[in-house]
């Protein structure tokens, strides 16, 4: 069965670009920058999923990203995170944590409402990221 992104994903996020199986994607959200890792993997829920070398390269891939998103945006702290109770299809949340967002020091879930992206927000954060999937080639 082929790789299928789950229609919530799908919905809250847009797809940034690729590296090896994964899909780094940006979430539709203007308070936070956001990103998705996810693997193009069926039928994985848990970390525990996946295979090891998946695994490990999943890591190595989140902790660049998480610098990446510090260094671009000067943020106080990076949260990784996998969750996965309401999308249960495996995804890896990277967001870059600033002392005056609004949910600071909270989690971001379940706080406040999703604002829309700006287009010239979502043009930087997507160039931000592009950026960094060069690096990685």
């Amino acid at each position: 069965m082929a790789f299928v992104i789950d229609h919530r994903i799908q919905a809250d996020s847009l797809l940034a670009g690729r590296h090896a199986e994964f899909q780094v994607r940006l979430v539709h959200d203007e308070r936070f920058f956001w990103a998705l890792l996810i693997p193009e993997c069926e039928g994985i829920v848990e970390l525990h999923d996946l295979d090891p070398k998946t695994n490990a390269d999943l890591m190595q891939l989140a902790a660049a990203l998480g610098a990446a998103l510090q260094h671009a945006t000067g943020a106080k702290k990076i949260n990784t995170a996998k969750l996965g109770n309401v999308v249960s299809q495996f995804h890896l949340h990277v967001i870059a944590r600033h002392t005056h967002d609004e949910s600071w020091p909270a989690p971001v879930w379940g706080r406040g409402t999703a604002v829309p992206l700006l287009p010239e927000t979502k043009a930087k954060r997507l160039e931000i990221l592009d950026e960094f999937l060069a690096t990685l080639c």
